[in-house]
């Protein structure tokens, strides 16, 4: 018989007290879902993201899907995971295409993520004729990704014209480089913008891709008129770019040379 002058504090405890002694309690069942920033999201990802990714080696062991080479000397990959992005590789068939939607629609319905297949797109290789292509795109209802597109800043597709793939990176040096044109900049004051803002400009490009041995030397070039230019004329270049990349203590000044990133490999 309960105590009717157990105020409600007493009664809390008691409740406690039942949980802690081993009572089945339950079921759980979440109604809000993870809100933006909560510690446990990162980890219910990745888990959901394990399951993706047996699930489509369960597809190779079976030969549902085949893995593709992406380039030559590459590894044969089938998946690949980036933060919240995926890419799937597999042949270009109409079977292979509908293993795949099956594949989706499984994960789908176990973890209640679906594809955007409105902000998807799908990429072919050159030899892959205009029927098959139509055919995918009318069973996936997916687009093709465009010609010059970009995934995280990088080009998402590198044909046999690397100049033209990657003159991005020389378009981004020189419109930097001519914001600065019309300000007194000092020899310290232009070596520090150099070293800290446009030969960082490439970086991230060069750590994901060798690039052309042309595109180096435009992007230098870029970088040694800005570094000679003086308010009144272009300057005179007293130095190569071989000795302005040499370390200081050889009488250089240090800048990086971008083709140590093409040679090195």
């Amino acid at each position: 018989m309960s105590n009717p002058y157990m105020n409600e504090d007493e009664d809390e405890d008691e409740d406690e007290d039942e949980v802690s002694s081993g009572h089945t309690v339950g079921p759980i069942i979440p109604s809000r879902g993870l809100r933006q920033g909560d510690p446990i999201s990162p980890y219910l990802f990745l888990i959901c993201a394990e399951g993706l990714s047996a699930l489509i080696q369960s597809f190779e062991e079976r030969k549902l899907i085949h893995e593709c080479k992406v380039a030559n000397g590459a590894p044969i990959v089938s998946h690949m995971f980036f933060t919240d992005d995926s890419f799937l590789y597999c042949r270009a068939t109409e079977r292979e295409v509908a293993n795949v939607q099956h594949l989706l629609d499984l994960f789908a319905d176990a973890s209640g993520q679906r594809v955007n297949f409105d902000k998807s797109s799908v990429f072919f290789s050159t030899n892959t004729n205009s029927r098959m292509r139509q055919a995918i795109f009318q069973r996936l209802r997916i687009r093709e990704a465009e010609e010059n597109s970009k995934y995280l800043g990088l080009p998402s597709s590198i044909g046999r014209n690397k100049i033209a793939a990657f003159s991005y990176v020389v378009d981004k040096v020189q419109k930097r480089i001519q914001t600065w044109d019309n300000k007194f900049l000092s020899r310290a004051g232009k070596e520090i913008l150099i070293k800290a803002v446009v030969q960082v400009l490439s970086a991230y490009t060069m750590n994901m891709f060798l690039l052309p041995l042309g595109i180096c030397q435009q992007v230098e070039s870029a970088i040694s008129r800005f570094w000679w230019k003086s308010n009144k004329s272009n300057g005179i270049h007293w130095l190569s770019w071989d000795k302005l990349a040499s370390h200081k203590f050889d009488g250089g000044m240090g800048f990086r040379d971008f083709r140590d990133f093409i040679f090195r490999y």
